[in-house]
């Protein structure tokens, strides 16, 4: 079971009513039943994952296992053939009385891990590029990816906000203002957060990063 380096769907669920972790087993048998594939299984575990309970769900195929993650009680990452998603999804709503949603990263929530992945590789030098993807907010332009080596973000940090920082050097050079644009996913050697979508790598910020994407989920 590993969490790290896997890309998820990241969904915001309402409390789960009646749920009860000593029926896992049989939840397992229901939604077995619903993906309605004599090869398709389910299987509930409980688990910890950077100290927080967790019910892993496994969904066992003939040629791989796909694992998704319910924290209880507001978010779900999931990775599953999008049938079974769908299908996750629908369970959940109906035998719980929950509502589900994808969760979207927005450019503070963004800006906000990438601090705290800077801050806490504070200690160690940075070996990957970062990219930002940014959106025009005139959908028949295309989406702007910046691409910052490691060198250069080091040089940014020192400078104060790296974001704020090259923000001001892309409007220099370029005469374009990133304020005017959102952000919209940000890539760099701790996570790749962007959309509905959230991969973390296994890393010295691991736990941080992954306890501030909790936090932003349930407020």
């Amino acid at each position: 079971m590993t969490i790290h380096n896997t890309t998820f769907s990241v969904y915001k669920i309402s409390p789960l009513h009646n749920f009860s972790e000593t029926r896992l087993e049989f939840y397992a048998n229901e939604l077995s039943v619903l993906i309605d594939r004599d090869s398709y299984n389910a299987v509930f575990s409980p688990i910890e994952i950077s100290s927080i309970k967790a019910i892993q769900i496994d969904i066992q195929t003939p040629s791989s296992t796909y694992s998704s993650y319910l924290f209880p009680p507001h978010t779900l990452l999931i990775r599953s053939p999008s049938h079974v998603i769908n299908t996750i999804l629908e369970y959940l709503s109906t035998h719980f009385d929950c509502r589900t949603s994808e969760f979207k990263f927005t450019q503070n929530i963004l800006i906000s891990l990438f601090d705290i992945f800077l801050s806490s590789a504070s200690a160690n030098p940075i070996i990957k590029p970062l990219e930002l993807t940014y959106s025009p907010l005139d959908a028949n332009l295309k989406k702007i990816t910046l691409s910052i080596e490691p060198h250069d973000i080091e040089e940014f940090k020192k400078r104060g906000s790296l974001v704020e920082c090259l923000t001001g050097y892309v409007k220099y050079h370029t005469a374009i203002d990133l304020n005017q644009i959102q952000l919209v996913r940000i890539g760099c050697a701790g996570f790749v957060a962007g959309d509905s979508k959230l991969k973390i790598f296994k890393n010295t910020q691991t736990e941080d990063i992954f306890r501030a994407v909790l936090k932003n989920i349930e407020r």
